[in-house]
């Protein structure tokens, strides 16, 4: 139960078939005696992350929809983007405005109880990219709750690596 009126919804799961890890994600409840899907596509793209590179091996990550910004340490991948001439040994940007850190939608989304009031929040995990698919630099893990209609984020933390 996703809304709160006692009665079951149904939480749908599907791999993209893709290479990046993303599942299609699909909430439906049953109101006025019909099927109305209250997940979408939309919802599906969780926390919206755009980004650039910075000299000195950082991503400067903008949170388009809780209107935040931080700075991620990405020095962990220092070696592979030397050698790809995004940076120099300097930590200088070479390809500046070439490659930008963005988010991919969910890879896992799952129906957890957060606050053990009978009622389902969404807990999801999403991989922030850097120069390329496979590079992920960041994930950022989220809390949503259905109230009035919408989804609310109730939660968000995002980690970064200090050892790959």
């Amino acid at each position: 139960d996703f809304t709160g009126n006692n009665k079951k919804d149904i939480f749908l799961k599907a791999a993209s078939g893709g290479s990046g890890g993303i599942y299609f994600h699909r909430v439906i409840t049953f109101k006025e005696n019909d099927l109305k899907i209250i997940f979408d596509k939309n919802n599906n793209n969780g926390i919206e992350v755009v980004g650039y590179f910075a000299d000195d091996f950082k991503a400067k990550l903008k949170f388009k929809n809780l209107n935040k910004k931080a700075t991620l340490d990405i020095s962990v991948n220092k070696d592979e983007y030397i050698e790809q001439d995004i940076y120099n040994k300097e930590g200088k940007m070479i390809k500046i405005d070439l490659v930008r850190p963005y988010s991919y939608p969910f890879s896992n989304l799952e129906a957890v109880d957060y606050n053990q009031d009978g009622k389902y929040e969404l807990r999801g995990i999403q991989r922030i990219i850097g120069a390329y698919g496979a590079d992920t630099i960041s994930e950022v893990e989220s809390v949503w709750r259905y109230e009035d209609e919408k989804w609310n984020i109730l939660n968000v933390n995002y980690t970064t690596y200090l050892k790959k």
